[in-house]
């Protein structure tokens, strides 16, 4: 019986690393990510940035992760947390158009090779996109 225990405290301890540097399956890489929140019009809109490679995350971050997102007017987007252990900034404006505009941009930073994006509203994922670029802009429809 011991065995069994100490098995399952392996694979909790496992499971809370592995938890916290999700990999991706895009050519083997390991991601390492920050994630900002926003606001809009009440609605929660989760922001996840996945870097690679993983190891980003010990990197010298000369200047944070910049996430600016443009919500229609009207809408009142407001920045509600920035998370995550890469620096990161977040910005809102907003203006008259019916979609939500979400731009990334990561700086010059060594080691950088990919980056993810997944945009989330009230936990339902509605955008994605991925590049080897360092800026990146994802949309969607704004009809909530």
């Amino acid at each position: 019986m011991r065995y069994v225990r100490v098995g399952f405290w392996t694979l909790v301890v496992l499971a809370l690393v592995f938890s916290l540097f999700p990999s991706a399956s895009w050519a083997g890489l390991e991601f390492c990510s920050t994630d900002p929140i926003f606001q809009v019009d009440g609605q929660t809109v989760r922001v996840v940035v996945n870097l690679a490679p993983g190891s980003l995350l010990f990197a010298d971050w000369e200047e944070p992760v910049e996430v600016t997102l443009t919500a229609p007017e009207g809408t009142h987007p407001r920045v509600l947390a920035t998370t995550g252990p890469i620096p990161e900034v977040a910005f809102v404006e907003e203006e008259g158009d019916q979609e939500v505009v979400i731009e990334v941009e990561v700086p010059d930073v060594e080691g950088y090779q990919f980056m993810e994006v997944h945009v989330f509203v009230n936990g339902q994922e509605v955008a994605t996109a991925s590049t080897s670029e360092r800026e990146v802009t994802v949309s969607f429809p704004w009809n909530r």
